[in-house]
């Protein structure tokens, strides 16, 4: 067996157990392959971000300045090109983030720098079974529900442009 079949049929063993895993009492976890469950092992322990609910705490920039830019965190998605971290519109500050393109399934804002990029999310995506080429992280499986749930109005961040502030502190650490 090649070092290759052995890691896939591991890879296999995680996913079952992962689906055999009750991580909560009222919704199913989006984390539902070996991809996504890293992700949100790290979202959960270095950013202290939950998958669902509304949370207190604040998206800022990474840029230097830690710059304001949503004053809530409504959860995460999990879809096959990585995690995002989901805000409702109106916890957005829009004076922080312009509109800067507008795309078939999102609004593109961005700060000034362009060192934060979140999509306002005009159509979901279950028309789409995979993640775009250009996707940093790609898990492309061919998804009939579509590559990740987003929703119609709310504004997603890539956690790897972005610290989350809670209870006074920046998170994730390692990035200070």
């Amino acid at each position: 067996m090649t070092d290759e079949t052995k890691h896939e049929k591991r890879l296999q063993e995680i996913e079952k157990q992962v689906k055999n895993l009750n991580i909560s009492s009222h919704k199913e976890s989006a984390a539902d392959t070996a991809f996504r469950l890293k992700f949100k092992r790290i979202i959960e322990k270095e950013f202290g971000v939950q998958e669902w609910g509304e949370q207190m705490a604040e998206v800022r920039a990474r840029n230097g300045q830690a710059l304001l830019l949503a004053k809530k965190i409504q959860g995460v998605v999990y879809g096959v090109a990585g995690p995002y971290i989901e805000c409702n519109i109106e916890d957005i500050c829009a004076e922080n983030l312009p509109n800067v393109g507008n795309r078939s399934y999102f609004n593109l804002l961005s700060t000034a720098d362009g060192t934060v990029h979140a999509y306002s999310q005009k159509r979901d995506v279950k028309d789409r079974p995979n993640p775009p080429l250009e996707a940093r992280y790609r898990d492309a499986r061919n998804r009939k529900e579509g590559y990740a749930n987003y929703k119609v109005g709310k504004v997603y961040f890539n956690p790897d442009e972005i610290y989350v502030r809670k209870e006074e502190k920046l998170l994730p650490p390692m990035f200070l």
